[in-house]
């Protein structure tokens, strides 16, 4: 990161077109006026064909000096007109129009009706400032670079090609130009030397420097790390890796407005007396350490490290020649399951079965009596378990394997520790999904979470039948949908094992909203619904307008919100009833106001905002970064509960059309 500032210049120039020179206008203006009949002729025929397959074939030629229209440039953070009751530093950043709520597995009673989006190359700008967190002072020379793909990870994750890197400029301010397309959003990763790296979504109406977005890097640490014990046991390279949860350094990082960060990683090679210095390291922020030889673990912390702003601080580890590790798969009958894939796990929080997000360190498979082995495993607490079997790569759901994995803590001084692994094969839930008179329904999704499995899923074929699995030994709970048209009567309780389930379905209700505006113009906006007879409450989410079409649902209230770019926001509570399908509504979307929550002595507090009883947001709030919302201009109620302590609080506001008032959590 020790790169130096460079400066760059996308300006198109157009010049006027010339020609020849003609004389007196008396013998040529017949042949003049020939000639431009001819070219205007060319221009409409080009237009016509050549025109209409160019853009066919390079979109992004074609659209690239294109002028945006309004609706395509809607300033989700355009900054509010009317007071701002209390000012701070931050007021100058544009707040965003809506804040969205934590998502959650849809299940199989919510289908989304499909909403028609063309995504297309354009041309796209994007400023930010890059200030001292403590300072609120710029940063000049820091670099802003947005991430090729959604969740590459890494300190030096490749740069997107499309979006040449930027350095701030005196007073801070960078931008970034390249193309994107029409509904992708980039993250950008800001950082400078001293500071941690801080990530932020590239949204739009940041396209001019007094929209820049506030970037507030903080001052960071480092970490001195000395690894001593038998490396000639081990092959290399010895490394340091260090791994940060992204959405740590996230400036909007609540799970009320999550973007795509992924994993933000270092990779340090000790020198040959172990030891290793990382720089500039994200202060405030818990960091896993990990002493590696190539794909071996050696040594971990038991705990992720924090450190201070500036905080310099030593680690020592050490570890001996490792342990062999070595075990026996067998299934419930004690048959030893041949040619199976086992994991190694450096770090988890329970003891369900290994998934696909599960990081293993190294992997082993069993011979034809079950015996697998690890050598040379670092000394720490490891997970041992069978591999997940419903990868691409693995038998159907019907004959797939799983077990849950087997804790140890190894100490430096093992040297062979035996484990006895157990794994149920083909172990699942089958049976066909019908409608009320009997009739097979196909491509209909069956859904469970399953104990120690976590959720599940399957598609009906065209005779209705199902298979779910693999499975552990327990009471399953399960549920079916289609995309719109039908649900679950409730769900179905059902062991794992058991053949022949019924599910029948009953016809679901449709609802189709038009939003407008108050001119009663049709408008796009955020939507956020939730259904009375969803047990757990659950606030969906999903873009859509002027009109969209939500199905799924039984005899039901929705209670529906939603916020457009300009600040206006729309709520309703709508009875939908499959007998009378489809439901249709309009909700009219008027301006209101904007909160700026913040809070720093809590790491995160979960905020409830309801208005005269109506429910308008359910949202968390971090330390790392104030959080926006649009709410009526009307009488609020907010409660608040912090998740470290359970602490609660509450707060009645009511705001006026246009203001944007900040709501310090902390304050008594």
């Amino acid at each position: 990161m020790r790169s130096s500032p460079t400066s760059t210049s996308r300006t198109p120039t157009l010049s006027p077109s010339t020609g020849p020179s003609h004389g007196p206008r008396g013998g040529r203006s017949a042949w003049f006026a020939s000639v431009v009949l001819v070219a205007v002729l060319g221009v409409v025929a080009w237009r016509l064909f050549g025109g209409a397959r160019e853009a066919q074939l390079s979109p992004l030629v074609a659209t690239r000096d294109a002028t945006p229209s309004p609706a395509s440039t809607a300033n989700e953070l355009a900054p509010p007109e009317g007071e701002t009751r209390r000012a701070s530093s931050t007021d100058d950043e544009p707040p965003p129009a809506f804040v969205r709520p934590e998502w959650s597995y849809a299940g199989p009673a919510r289908a989304i009706g499909s909403i028609p989006f063309e995504s297309q190359w354009v041309e796209a700008r994007f400023f930010g400032r890059a200030l001292d967190a403590e300072t609120l002072r710029p940063i000049p020379g820091a670099r802003a670079a947005v991430r090729r793909g959604a969740w590459s990870s890494g300190q030096n994750a490749d740069d997107d090609p499309a979006f040449p890197q930027a350095f701030a400029a005196g007073d801070g301010v960078f931008e970034l130009v390249g193309s994107k397309r029409t509904g992708w959003q980039p993250t950008v990763r800001v950082e400078a030397e001293g500071y941690g790296p801080r990530y932020v979504p590239m949204r739009d109406g940041h396209d001019t420097p007094d929209q820049a977005v506030e970037v507030r890097l903080i001052r960071g640490g480092t970490l001195d790390v000395l690894a001593l014990g038998d490396f000639g046991a081990f092959e290399g390279p010895f490394t340091v890796n260090l791994r940060v949860d992204g959405v740590a350094l996230a400036v909007e990082a609540s799970g009320a407005n999550p973007f795509e960060v992924g994993l933000h990683s270092w990779r340090v090679v000790l020198d040959a007396a172990g030891r290793a210095r990382i720089e500039d390291l994200p202060a405030r922020t818990p960091i896993g350490v990990e002493v590696r030889a190539f794909t071996t673990v050696l040594a971990h912390s038991a705990d992720p490290i924090v450190l201070a702003p500036g905080e310099e601080r030593r680690l020592e580890f050490t570890f001996g020649a490792g342990t062999t590790v070595r075990g026996t798969l067998r299934d419930p009958e004690g048959r030893p399951l041949a040619d199976r894939e086992v994991w190694r796990v450096a770090r988890r929080d329970h003891s369900d079965a290994f998934s696909t997000s599960d990081i293993h360190e190294a992997t082993a498979t069993t011979d034809a009596d079950g015996r697998f082995e690890f050598p040379r495993v670092g000394a720490g607490t490891h997970w041992f378990g069978p591999a997940p079997s419903w990868r691409e790569s693995e038998p159907a759901a019907g004959s797939g394997l799983v077990g849950r994995p087997v804790r140890r803590t190894l100490s430096a001084s093992e040297r062979d520790v035996e484990v006895e692994l157990t794994a149920y094969v083909g172990l699942s839930i089958s049976g066909t999904v019908v409608d009320q008179a009997g009739a097979p329904i196909a491509h209909a999704v069956v859904t469970t979470q399953a104990p120690g499995v976590g959720a599940l899923a399957a598609e009906s074929g065209v005779d209705g039948s199902f298979v779910l699995g693999p499975l552990l030994p327990g009471e399953c709970r399960l549920e079916a949908s289609t995309r719109t048209e039908w649900r679950s009567r409730g769900p179905v309780s059902a062991r794992a094992g058991a053949r022949d389930v019924r599910l029948v379905l009953e016809p679901a209700a449709t609802l189709v909203l038009s939003l407008e505006d108050e001119r009663g113009t049709p408008t796009t906006a955020e939507l956020r619904w939730r259904a009375s007879d969803d047990a757990e409450r659950r606030w969906w989410r999903a873009p859509g307008g002027p009109e969209v079409e939500l199905g799924g649902f039984g005899a039901c209230i929705v209670e529906f919100v939603a916020t457009n770019a300009d600040g206006a926001i729309g709520f309703a509570r709508i009875a939908v009833d499959p007998r009378a399908n489809p439901t249709r509504a309009r909700v009219v979307l008027r301006r209101g106001g904007r909160l700026k929550l913040v809070t720093r002595e809590n790491r995160e507090l979960s905020v409830a905002i309801t208005s005269d009883e109506f429910a308008l947001a359910d949202v968390d709030v971090g330390a790392h970064a104030p959080t926006w919302i649009v709410v009526p201009a009307a009488p609020l109620t907010l409660a608040w509960r912090s998740h470290a302590n359970g602490t609660e609080k509450r707060r009645d506001v009511q705001l006026v059309v246009g203001e944007t008032l900040e709501l310090d959590l902390d304050a008594p």
